[in-house]
């Protein structure tokens, strides 16, 4: 399956390297997973798709949950860059 290009923004990165080593794993393993579809999942992919909620518009982005973890991946697409 044809995968999408993964950038991190310098937050992003700052935070993922922040994170301890099993995490980094788990966190790394769901972004290639991702990566093959991360359309909405209104469109047949894994995303989320987020809005404007308690004062923070997100509106154009996406998610993924990781529960088990407590933590959830935001990103936004770039068709663009396909």
């Amino acid at each position: 399956m044809n995968k999408w290009k993964v950038f991190f923004s310098q937050k992003a990165h700052k935070d993922f390297l922040s994170l301890d080593n099993h995490q980094k794993r788990i966190v790394a393993k769901a972004i290639d997973k991702v990566s093959s579809n991360p359309l909405p999942f209104t469109q047949g992919g894994y995303g989320i798709p987020l809005g404007n909620k308690h004062g923070f518009d997100l509106t154009g982005l996406c998610e993924i949950k990781l529960r088990g973890q407590n933590l959830r991946i935001i990103y936004k697409l770039f068709e663009a860059f396909r």
